[in-house]
This record gives C-alpha cells, sequence and structure tokens, in this order.
C-alpha cells in the first residue's frame, strides 16, 4: 500500500503515500515524517482488528513534530472523523468526499490551522458545520456540492475574501449562506 516519489536524484528511499486501511504500522510511519499523503480505502475500516487502537495511534501520530502529511483522504470512513479530524494539526488538505453517513464535523476542527482545502462532497447527512471551523484562516477551498442537509453553517466571512466555495447541488441554506458573504443566518 505505500508508493515511493521519484526524487530529484532519483528515486528518494522515503515512503510519501499510503493507501489501505487504517492500522499500527500506518501510524507508526506517520510519526516517523515519512508520508506526505494518507488515503485510506473505502470501507477500510469496516471490521479491521484492533481499529480503536490504529486510530488512536494514528491520531497521535499526526500529532508528532515529525508528521509530515499534508493531505488525508477518508476514503468515505466518515466514522474516523471525531477521532482524527482534531488531530490533523500539519495537514493542509482534508477530503471527507463521499462520507453520506456522516452528520456532524468535530469542533476540534478549528485546530486544523493549516488547513486549506476541505472537501465534504457527497456528505448528504451533513447537518451542520462547526463555528471552529473559522479558525481555519487559512482555509481557501470548501467543497459543498451535494450537501443537501446542511442548514447550520458558522460565520466564515472573515475568510470570505480568499474562500472559494463550491456550493453546486448544495442545500437552499447553503446557497443563501454564500450569497450573504460566508455570513451566519440573522
Amino acid at each position: 500500500p505505500y508508493k515511493q516519489a521519484r526524487g530529484f536524484n532519483g528515486y528518494s528511499p522515503e515512503t510519501v503515500e499510503y493507501s489501505g486501511a487504517p492500522t499500527l504500522d500506518l501510524a507508526k510511519k506517520i510519526a516517523a515524517g515519512m508520508l506526505l499523503k494518507v488515503t485510506l480505502a473505502a470501507g477500510s475500516a469496516d471490521g479491521v482488528e484492533g481499529l480503536q487502537q490504529s486510530v488512536g495511534a494514528i491520531a497521535a501520530a499526526l500529532r508528532s513534530p515529525e508528521c509530515r502529511v499534508q493531505t488525508f483522504d477518508f476514503g468515505g470512513n466518515g466514522g474516523l472523523t471525531e477521532a482524527l479530524l482534531p488531530a490533523m494539526v500539519t495537514v493542509k488538505r482534508t477530503d471527507l468526499r463521499g462520507c453520506s453517513g456522516l452528520t456532524t464535523l468535530p469542533e476540534g476542527l478549528g485546530q486544523c490551522t493549516k488547513l486549506t482545502s476541505l472537501n465534504l462532497w457527497g456528505c448528504s447527512g451533513l447537518t451542520t458545520l462547526p463555528e471552529g471551523l473559522g479558525q481555519c484562516t487559512q482555509l481557501t477551498t470548501l467543497d459543498l456540492r451535494g450537501c443537501m442537509g446542511l442548514a447550520t453553517l458558522p460565520d466564515l466571512s472573515a475568510l470570505h475574501p480568499t474562500l472559494q466555495v463550491d456550493a453546486s447541488s448544495a442545500s437552499a441554506a447553503v446557497a443563501a449562506w454564500v450569497a450573504r458573504g460566508c455570513t451566519a443566518a440573522p
């Protein structure tokens, strides 16, 4: 499940990309600063032995000073967001595309201050976005396509000048929010 990247002088000896199930081995590689991109395979969290232990170890690894993960794709495994999202303090791009069973995001998302892109496309069960999202001051891309259940949205007006929101095929509440400059409903 690991891929190498071509470096400037041939192939880099470090592993840079992972695709597969959440495991303790994945946590070790994150903590060692060996990964730039993590993609959890769709449904890979289902039936994984020791899942809670692995997820806890991955969350701790994401907080380690050596962590270099820049992109984290949940691969539709929305059930892992509560434990992992607040730990992604170094991650710039988070992809929750297709996590249709997800109804809310943790308030701790605001701790992800390096987050530049949040993809929520197809999170049709999502009903609210946390106020803490406004603390993600580097956020420039927010994909809300297909978020038909979104009704409660935070005030992101401070981010609005540089924030690009894709709200096509989203709820009427999202369209109104974007039209107001991403300010909370009166």
